[in-house]
């Protein structure tokens, strides 16, 4: 389990988080890399390779359809 900051952020993968006016975040990322939020409630940020994915948490079923167009159209960046 992540450790949250005082707002609910959680920052995995080494990636640092800078926050501001944000709740509920959860970013991966590589160590080195910085995410600067502003303003967002419960968005998932994710880097992963060459590819960057942004949704709100709510929304986190839907990736299945994202990963399923990558494959087809984009695979150099899985």
């Amino acid at each position: 389990m992540l450790a949250a900051d005082a707002q609910g952020n959680f920052a995995s993968g080494g990636a640092s988080v800078l926050a501001h006016d944000s709740s509920g975040c959860v970013v991966h990322g590589k160590t080195g890399e910085l995410v600067a939020l502003v303003g967002v409630k419960d968005p998932v940020v994710v880097r992963a390779g060459k590819a960057i994915l942004v949704m709100p948490r709510e929304r986190a079923q839907d990736v299945k359809h994202v990963v399923t167009r990558l494959e087809r159209e984009g695979p150099t960046f899985l």
